[in-house]
């Protein structure tokens, strides 16, 4: 092994290569060179210091070819060429041997703070952690949603509440009196699923989980027309216990008679590997006594007059943004208001979370009452709705 450790010794000149490189085809070198030491290394058994530093330089050559990258024209898919000639055509990604995913993961480790990156540098190798660009990614990522976040909920200042669209900023058990009973026509929300570990997902124990259901159900579905619909998102961890609620409650006088899936491929979280991934949620959908046929026109058609509903999970690279961890698509929303109310229709999301509810209502002009109490999420939506 010891021709790429010879090279370690050289460690800040390579430091220094990739700071002075002045093309993508000279950062691509010093990375491919840093890849194949580092395969080396782990064949040899090298220790994870070693692995580390080599992974070290392959990464910063990334981050300094996605700076690089950044300043390609995004209509052509090119770069300006290194020379100052005029004559020279710019380089495409093909031209530059470069896929088009590599390219969007080198640049999102390139908007990294270089602080932060630094400091990720360093912590993963202080604490003997494996350092990836897949876990730099991760930093990437979480830094990039973070910046959208802080960037909607700037806009919020312009807020006000319109004459179809009302905000109420409170607990849902303090406010749900001020919305008078059978005056929505569509109450379509996310409830917490006692299944993250954030504060507002958060309960004692599955018993008080279940009350807290059932307490809401009562003050909510009171409101709802005996023409109106019920789309009421959960978790499968506890799904059957909620029909059992629906059930022991006589469905709270409306039917029920199916659930609508929400399937996605797009989920890559850790699972206990002795079951399947999960790649559905459930939306619990009942209909009132009184309640007409659904609204199945031309541009509902196929899938969307179907049960199961192929839509991909929010991301922070989707057009839509991700602002809320369990942020639910536009185009799930969408399909609902769609389907099962028409315009005018007042919808109620006592759950409001990142406002998807509102953003719907708004784009297919039905009015709508949003509830939510956490004061983050409210700045969210505010902003989302002014965007």
């Amino acid at each position: 092994m010891g021709w790429f450790m010879a090279e370690l010794v050289k460690w800040e000149q390579a430091k220094s290569a990739i700071a002075e490189a002045k093309s993508v085809d000279e950062l691509k070198l010093i990375r491919n060179k840093a890849e194949a030491w580092r395969y080396a290394a782990k064949q040899a058994k090298e220790s994870l210091e070693v692995q580390n530093d080599i992974a070290e330089i392959k990464i910063r050559a990334e981050r300094r070819c996605g700076e690089f990258l950044k300043e390609m024209p995004k209509q052509h898919g090119a770069r300006p060429a290194d020379t100052e000639s005029q004559d020279v055509t710019p380089q495409t990604l093909s031209d530059l041997g470069i896929t088009k995913n590599d390219s969007s993961k080198w640049q999102l480790i390139a908007d990294i703070p270089e602080d932060k990156f630094e400091t990720h540098i360093e912590q993963t190798k202080k604490k003997k952690k494996e350092l990836t660009t897949s876990g730099t990614l991760k930093i990437a990522k979480k830094e990039k949603q973070e910046r959208a976040v802080e960037n909607i909920k700037s806009k919020s200042i312009n807020y006000k509440n319109k004459d179809k669209i009302i905000l109420f900023e409170g607990d849902l058990f303090d406010v749900i009196d001020k919305i008078e009973n059978e005056s929505i026509d569509l109450l379509c929300t996310d409830p917490p699923y006692f299944i993250l570990d954030n504060e507002w997902d958060q309960f004692d124990n599955k018993n008080d989980y279940l009350e807290f259901t059932e307490n809401w159900l009562n003050v909510v579905i009171p409101k709802i027309k005996g023409t109106g619909r019920i789309y009421i998102s959960f978790s499968q961890w506890y799904q059957y216990d909620f029909y059992e609620i629906l059930k022991r409650n006589k469905f709270f006088g409306f039917i029920f008679k199916q659930n609508i899936i929400w399937y996605y491929k797009n989920n890559n979280q850790p699972s206990n590997k002795k079951e399947y991934r999960y790649n559905y949620e459930p939306l619990f959908y009942l209909y009132g006594k009184e309640a007409g046929v659904l609204n199945f026109t031309n541009d509902t058609f196929n899938e969307m007059q179907q049960n199961v509903w192929e839509i991909a999970i929010p991301q922070s690279n989707f057009k839509e943004g991700k602002f809320h961890l369990a942020q639910k698509p536009l185009e799930l929303y969408r399909r609902i208001m769609k389907t099962g109310s028409k315009e005018n229709d007042l919808v109620l999301d006592c759950f409001a979370g990142s406002g998807t509810t509102g953003i719907i209502c708004k784009e297919l002009n039905r009015k709508c009452i949003l509830i939510e109490k956490d004061q983050g999420n409210i700045k969210i939506i505010k902003g989302r709705l002014c965007g």
